[in-house]
């Protein structure tokens, strides 16, 4: 899912999702770029067959939600790796968040309730 330079949280991207999709978000990773956020969401389960073949056949899908259309893709951008700003990874069973920014070093951040701390776990391998 791509924003034009939006901020949505996580939160309220699983709990959109949740409602269009009946199918609940276990992981959302995002990517903060120049430009633009890109989102990519992880399901408990396969999308349904219907939502899948939508996707496959227009490349692309809308998700109307009150700050406006949220543009939808079966991959994600493949240019991002060498695009990012930061790098985020929410994972909502667990409640775990990682960071990783570009600026200075490629370090990883874990969230520990209050603030990032570096940390050796790394869920973008």
């Amino acid at each position: 899912m791509t924003t034009a330079n939006t901020f949505i949280a996580p939160n309220l991207i699983a709990e959109r999702f949740e409602k269009y999709f009946k199918i609940s978000v276990t992981i959302i990773e995002y990517v903060f770029t120049c430009d633009n956020y890109h989102y990519t969401v992880y399901f408990k389960e396969p999308l349904p067959v219907k939502y899948m073949e939508s996707l496959a056949t227009q490349h692309c899908g809308f998700l109307q939600t009150s700050s406006g259309l949220l543009y939808i893709r079966l991959k994600k951008p493949t240019n991002l790796d060498t695009d990012y700003i930061t790098k985020y990874h929410h994972n909502l069973v667990t409640g775990q968040m990682y960071c990783q920014s570009m600026e200075g070093n490629t370090s990883v951040y874990k969230h520990n309730g209050e603030r990032y701390e570096i940390t050796e776990e790394n869920p973008f391998l």
